[in-house]
Order: structure tokens, then sequence, then C-alpha cells
């Protein structure tokens, strides 16, 4: 027993002497690192240590050394924050370095902790979780057999991922309501412009997925042909369910909107070496042109960067749902650079972001800190000085909330109705791709008696206008996607998106942001 707690005091003289070289590498200078080195005289320390023995010498079974520490060090970052995690077990540290690259095997959604829950931030479009109706805020409470409750990123995600062609039952509450889905996993590519093009003779449209790294290249190549090849004199810029990604790329897109030098974000620290401003660096692109952006609760981090920016300086319109509040900056340690006995990963964070009017992006830090709500009210820089909201997010000028899709809509989701009819008649008759424009009624009966077929009852659903008119749009997207991939689902798409035809009427020969807003204004006072 006397080697075990001798083991253990060595490992917190260790541990003790990490903390110190720590503070050393971060602060940066000698007074800090004193601090660091004199946590071994810390009277909280001593008290962990004394509790680390008696739990070595009388609890009812035998726990290692390693376990406690990891578990000591995960309960220290869950009361941090949300986003702070500790990442030591194999098939998390290999699901960790999987998720920087492009490619992984999964079910096709970003997840986030909203209130100490596995949060879905947004499903990826095209994949197997877009097609089974999982939305943005559904609450995860159950992985298969395994409660969700009190779990944290990385384990969720270790669930959740799995070989392509198994399934992963999950348990989702939605606004209170219980849902069952069972999802094939499959292997996710995503691609972070999977359209652009011309809505009309003057508007230009292009969809972001994620920030990535190769995204601002492409997205110049995109805009050129806009705007040099057809002639586009605005834009809109989608970044629904759009999670983030790298914040230089966030820098990238905003140049392209934003004068030279105008700040884009900040971050603040209490760590002096990671408080930093980004600003422009590029002339706006061809001068100026009309810009909407659209956003979701999806939308998150980048995506909130750039929307902030955009607003902050009255350079657009923002348009959609209020966004999903994710705006922190963490920092990455890899301690298996030390040996492989020490491999674990240490995400924790180290600055918030800030849009430049000074609006927090970040909605949970905000809880976590304890503090009261940003009440508020910020100003514009761009010369309009119109109100912006703080308490984490990006509330849009214009905002629309799609409504709750209804328990059969879930159920014809759950079923993938749509697919699986969409495939079937594709693979007996063999239509065009014109086909997908203006599906003929006799399909779309025979649509809703195959879905009838299926034990769903949707008497309700036809006898509702807007109901049936989703449920045959989805089956023309459907079709749409299965006979011409994203270039003819979103071409409908495009045409049919009630936020895509609201933008084309503010940006009609808008020659500014004030116009802009002023048709806004009348739009909503009628």
């Amino acid at each position: 027993m006397k080697k075990r707690i001798s083991i253990l005091l060595l490992i917190f003289v260790m541990a003790v002497s990490a903390v110190g070289w720590f503070y050393v590498v971060y602060a940066g200078n000698e007074k800090e690192s004193e601090s660091g080195l004199s946590i071994f005289f810390n009277p909280q320390m001593r008290r962990f240590v004394q509790i680390m023995k008696i739990i070595d010498e009388s609890y009812y079974r035998d726990v290692s050394e390693e376990e406690m520490v990891n578990s000591a060090i995960k309960g220290m970052l869950k009361d941090l924050d949300p986003h702070s995690v500790y990442i030591h077990k194999d098939n998390d540290l290999e699901n960790f370095n999987m998720s920087t690259s492009g490619k992984f095997g999964g079910i096709g959604f970003r997840v986030g902790i909203r209130d100490d829950m596995i949060t879905v931030i947004s499903p990826i479009e095209n994949t197997p979780a877009s097609r089974a109706g999982i939305r943005a805020g559904d609450i995860i409470m159950k992985i298969d057999t395994v409660s969700a409750q009190g779990m944290d990123i990385n384990e969720a995600v270790s669930l959740m991922r799995g070989e392509p062609g198994t399934d992963v039952r999950l348990k989702i509450n939605r606004f209170g309501d219980t849902i069952n889905f069972n999802i094939e996993r499959a292997i996710i590519n995503i691609k972070p412009i999977p359209y652009y093009g011309m809505i009309d003779d003057s508007t230009g449209y292009i969809k972001v997925l994620q920030f990535s790294d190769n995204l601002s290249g492409e997205f110049a190549d995109a805009m050129d042909e806009l705007f040099y090849k057809n002639n586009a004199t605005s834009l809109i810029l989608d970044l629904r369910s759009n999670p983030g990604g790298l914040l230089n790329e966030a820098i990238n897109i905003s140049d392209f909107f934003l004068p030279k030098g105008l700040e884009v974000v900040s971050t603040q620290s209490r760590n002096e070496a990671m408080e930093m401003s980004f600003k422009a660096t590029k002339p706006i692109y061809r001068g100026f042109f009309s810009l909407v952006i659209l956003v979701d609760r999806g939308s998150a981090s980048a995506s909130e960067i750039v929307a902030g920016a955009v607003q902050d300086w009255d350079r657009g319109i923002v348009m959609g749902d209020t966004t999903y509040g994710k705006g922190s900056v963490q920092s990455v340690y890899d301690f298996e650079k030390y040996g492989e006995d020490m491999k674990g990963i240490l995400k924790f964070t180290t600055a918030r972001y800030f849009t430049p009017s000074g609006r927090s992006i970040d909605r949970e830090l905000i809880k976590y800190e304890d503090t009261d709500p940003d009440t508020i009210h910020y100003q514009s820089l761009g010369g309009l000085e119109r109100s912006l909201s703080g308490n984490g997010g990006i509330i849009p000028d214009y905002v629309f909330q799609e409504r709750r899709i209804t328990p059969v809509e879930i159920k014809m989701l759950q079923e993938q109705t749509a697919f699986v009819f969409a495939a079937k008649y594709i693979d007996n008759r063999k239509p065009d791709s014109e086909f997908a424009f203006s599906i003929p009624e006799d399909v779309i009966d025979q649509y809703f008696d195959y879905v009838r077929e299926q034990d769903i009852d949707i008497d309700t659903l036809l006898s509702d206008s807007e109901l049936k008119a989703d449920a045959v749009l989805r089956l023309k997207l459907e079709f749409a996607r299965q006979l011409g991939g994203d270039e003819l689902f979103y071409r409908i798409m495009t045409q049919e998106n009630y936020l895509i035809q609201k933008s084309r009427q503010l940006l009609r020969n808008a020659s500014d942001t004030e116009t802009m807003l002023q048709r806004i204004e009348e739009m909503t006072n009628n």
C-alpha cells in the first residue's frame, strides 16, 4: 500500500511540474511561472491528493491512479464550460483525429452541448441524418442503449460513428416530443460549396455547407463566374445549417464583402496572447454589391462570424432564424509528444469571439459564467446606427422561423418514403431530369398511396393545403436529387424556397443596405 501511495504522490509531483511548465508556456513571464509552480503548496491541491489516497486505501473496489486522474480532469473541465474536454480513450482519440479531415464514417450531423445536453447543431445535407429527418435543436437522449445524459461530445461522437452499413438507434427529444430514429451509417463526404448559380438575371446564389480549408478558393471561382460571366449585381449567401469550421476561412470569405481594414471579429481572453483582432485584408469584391445572408438555428461559429460582421458594418441583410451561438476559441494540447504512455488531448476554451460592435457570439459561455443576460443594445457601425441585440448568436434583420413538422411528417421522414418511392419509380420508368420540375398528378397520387401502404395515416396531411404542398415539394426535391444530384436539387430548391424568394424581393434594384431595411419594414408592417 505504501508503494501505491508513493506512486500517487509521484504522479502528483509530475502533474504539478507539468502545470508549472504549462504556465510558463502560456503566461510568458516569470511571475506567472512562479504562480504555476506554487500550486504544489496550495491547500486545495493537497486536499485533492489526500482524497486520492483515501480512495486508494478504502474504496470498495480497486481504482487505478490513471482512472482517478482522468475522471478528475474530465469533471473539472465539464464544470468550466461545454466546449472544454479531455480526450484519452483510444476510440475517442481516433474520432477526434478523423473529424479534422473532410471524410469520415457516421450519420451526418454536427453536435454541441446546450443546457448540458448533447444537441444537434445542424444535419449535413444529403446524408443519412438529413434524409431521416434529424433537425437542428434535436436533443439526443439515448444512443443505442446508452443514455446520453451527462455525456461529453467525444463520447457521443464515438458511439454514433461506426462501420458504414451498420445502424445506430437514436432517441431524440424535439420540443418535448420523443422520437426514435434508426439510421444507417455511411461514409460522409463534405463538399464546402455543393452549388452556386443565378436565381434570376441579376441575383447570384452560393450555398456554403462548411468553412473547410479549401473553401475560399472555390468561393472565389464561384464569385467570378456569377459576377463576371453572368453579370450578377447582387448575392444571396446561404449559410443555413452551416456549423462553421476554420477561422481563417471565415476571414477570407468576409474579405469579399468588407472594405480593407475593417474588423471582422476579435477574440477576448484572460491571456493577453490570445487577444486578437482580425481585419479584412482586401478591397470589397468589385467595389460594392447588394448582399443577403441566410442563417438558421444550425448556423454556428464561422457562419456567425461572417453574418455578424456583415450585419455590424451595415454591409448587408441577415435573414432567417437566430443562429446557434457557438463563438469560442478552443486550443488543443497533445500530451502524446511526451511519450505514448502520456497520450491524451486537452481541448479547452482560451478565448471568446466578439463581433465588431462588441457582441459576444457564444450563448453557452454567457450561461456558464453565471452572469446576467446580455441585454445591452449595440449599434451597427456602418453609418446606419441601427440597434443590434446581444446575449449570444446572431439575430437576423428579418426573422423567419420554419414551422415545426408534424408527427405524420416525422414518420414519413423516418420511413424515408420520398427517397424509397423516387428510387423505385426511377428504376422502373427511367424518367429524364425534366421530370422533377413538374411531377404529374397521377404520380403524386401513387406516392400518397405508397405512403398509406407503409401504415402511415396521412388523411390530416392531405386535408391541409400547406402540409400537402410541402410533402409534394419534398418528393420533387428527392426526384431532383436522384435524377440530377446537387445541381438539379438546388435549381429547384432555390425557386421554391420562401426565404430565397423574399431575398430576391429585397435585392431587386436595391443600391444599398438602407433600402433593403426599408423594404423589410414594409414587409413586416404588411
